[in-house]
């Protein structure tokens, strides 16, 4: 397991607010937005305890990185990146995954993870050609920056509105609508032909409406890696 939570320790109160994603023994990347919503910075992460019944690990933060040009306006550059106090002990339940350094193609089989359900479920790159002609938003203009079509069916933009680009469904299969929490990894497995596989995060999930009907925001993990190397050395 490779997501983790991020908290924040007060007293003898912790509340997880915030999800990441384990890129190094030290490293786990997140959004710029959820670490910046509090009045302190987090000061600890969970690591193992999603979806396990024991054998968590809480380690405390040595500092947090947040991307310089991240934009609370816009939500641009959306990406933060902790820094813990120790290393993680690896195990079969806490493991780093790796991060995929294409800046300019995504794979086509990818994954969002759902904290709340504890699940993977499809996402579709779109192109960012595409991207760029949904409307005239300097968001899109970014190379860092590019949308995603939840789920396998195929739309047609009809028009946008604030954040959100409306979209029309192609055919009429239904598909459950879903919200995603800022941080979320969005990955890809690259499977052998003996079905085993390497786990590579592609993208950190930034912003989205929660239907079915809108793409979703995300942020090209590949683009931020100097800020990776500045936070993590």
């Amino acid at each position: 397991m490779v997501s983790e939570e991020i908290g924040w320790q007060e007293a003898d109160k912790v509340k997880h607010d915030c999800y990441g994603y384990l890129i190094s023994t030290r490293g786990v990347v997140t959004s710029a937005s959820c670490l910046l919503e509090k009045t302190k910075l987090p000061n600890l992460v969970r690591l193992g305890g999603l979806g396990f019944s024991g054998g968590s690990q809480t380690i405390r933060i040595e500092k947090v990185e947040i991307y310089p040009k991240y934009s609370r306006v816009n939500r641009q550059n959306n990406v933060a990146v902790v820094k813990l106090e120790s290393p993680v002990e690896p195990s079969e339940q806490v493991f780093p995954g790796c991060l995929l350094q294409d800046v300019t193609h995504s794979p086509l089989l990818q994954q969002v993870y759902d904290f709340d359900s504890n699940e993977y479920f499809s996402i579709h790159p779109i192109y960012k050609s595409d991207c760029d002609s949904v409307a005239d938003d300097p968001i899109f203009q970014a190379p860092e920056t590019t949308c995603m079509n939840p789920g396998w069916i195929k739309y047609n933009v009809r028009y946008s509105t604030g954040l959100g680009y409306l979209l029309e469904r192609v055919n009429s299969f239904a598909m459950k609508s879903l919200c995603f929490q800022r941080g979320n990894p969005v990955i890809w497995r690259n499977f052998t032909r003996n079905n085993t596989y390497t786990e590579y995060i592609v993208h950190i999930y930034n912003h989205g409406k929660c239907n079915d009907t809108f793409i979703r925001i995300v942020e090209r993990v590949a683009m931020y890696i100097d800020l990776f190397k500045k936070a993590l050395v």
